[in-house]
């Protein structure tokens, strides 16, 4: 029985690791850039002894692409992040709502500066359009502003979230080039899905509702067996 109640315990866990993860997810369905959590079940020991431990990881894949024909809003297709300039050293996001501030710094929707690869990265809120090749070069007129800096990381799970969809790279975790091509006018909507979430959801419950089932069947045969004769 001690067996069985550890199996219930696990399964309770992994259970409540997964509605926490859901519940992240539908809450950001409309968060732009957001890249869904899943949870990731691994297992130790063998027979009575196995133990089971779920944590939550992120899914990097690619979330759709939605027009908007706001020349300020950009997208990633492929693996990248932009960079935000933070008091807190740098940060990743595929949030690309962006936005000029009076001095014409083009900053994310938290005011924190967009990063450049090369050029100084000053545009005029007012003046001629501004057009964002896939490179991420961008050019304002006639005039060609510079780069932004578009990265990744081979050590992507590394990584830790800040926020809903922004990220900071721990210490011996190196930048490299990106191959993600940048779209102007168009945002990368969230990789979760409301409908999927909502099926995982009822399989959690009910995973859930088994295994406290099963605890209960356990709690009343130690009662059983410990009742005097």
């Amino acid at each position: 029985m001690d067996s069985g109640l550890n199996l219930s315990v696990g399964g309770l866990s992994t259970s409540e690791r997964r509605m926490e993860a859901i519940t992240h997810n539908l809450a950001n369905l409309g968060t732009t850039g957001f890249k869904r959590f899943l949870p990731v079940t691994t297992s130790t020991g063998r027979g009575a002894g196995a133990n089971s431990k779920t944590t939550l990881v992120t899914d990097w894949s690619q979330g759709e692409l939605r027009r908007t024909g706001n020349p300020l809003d950009l997208a990633l297709d492929g693996a990248g992040f932009f960079v935000l300039e933070t008091e807190k050293g740098p940060a990743y996001t595929r949030a690309g709502s962006f936005h000029l501030d009076e001095q014409g710094v083009l900053q994310s929707e938290d005011g924190f500066a967009v990063a450049w690869s090369a050029g100084a990265g000053s545009l005029q809120a007012i003046g001629d359009p501004i057009v964002v090749d896939p490179r991420g070069v961008v050019r304002q007129g006639a005039n060609e502003v510079g780069r932004l800096k578009v990265v990744d990381f081979d050590e992507r799970e590394r990584l830790v979230r800040i926020g809903s969809a922004a990220w900071m790279a721990p210490r011996g975790v190196q930048e490299k080039e990106a191959e993600a091509s940048v779209h102007q006018g168009a945002l990368e909507q969230a990789n979760a899905n409301s409908m999927d979430e909502l099926v995982s959801m009822i399989v959690a419950q009910r995973h859930f509702e088994n295994g406290s089932t099963v605890m209960r069947t356990i709690d009343q045969s130690y009662k059983r067996l410990n009742q005097p004769k």
